[in-house]
Parts: C-alpha cells; structure tokens; sequence
C-alpha cells in the first residue's frame, strides 16, 4: 500500500513540526481523492475508458455521472 506510513502518525502522541504536519494532512487527501476516484471509475466504466473525445464533451461526460450519483433513486411504478 502506498499509504503505508499514515497508522505511524495516528499512533504517535504527537507531530513534532509544521512540515510533518503538512506531510500527514497531504497525504491523507491525498489518500481519500484516490480511493474516491478508483470507486467512481468502478461506478461509471466510461471514466475508465474515456473515449477519445473533445476535452470539453469528456467535462460533460463527468459532470453527468456527478448528476446521475447525486440524483436520488426514484421508483415510479
């Protein structure tokens, strides 16, 4: 795991200076965007494999999987 250094600061009672700080804080982001990333991919399989279209379409292509996640689940029978 890329990570693997992250339980070394929780088990710590402290963090000694500011760039030790920013390295966790970083890192642990860091950390949250990828795993987010990797379970919209598995998701959406057209964000792993975008096809070969104009940057602005692979923008809407984006923001539409945004919009259908955050759309609630409605069931008209």
């Amino acid at each position: 795991e890329r990570y693997h250094h992250l339980p070394n600061f929780r088990r710590r009672s402290g963090i000694p200076n500011s760039n030790e700080v920013f390295n966790y804080y970083y890192s642990s982001l860091r950390y949250t965007i990828e795993i987010t990333f990797g379970v919209w991919k598995n998701r959406f399989a057209i964000l792993s494999h975008m096809p070969k279209y104009k940057f602005e379409i692979q923008v809407q292509i984006v923001c539409a999987t945004i919009k259908i996640y955050k759309t609630p689940n409605i069931h008209l029978y």
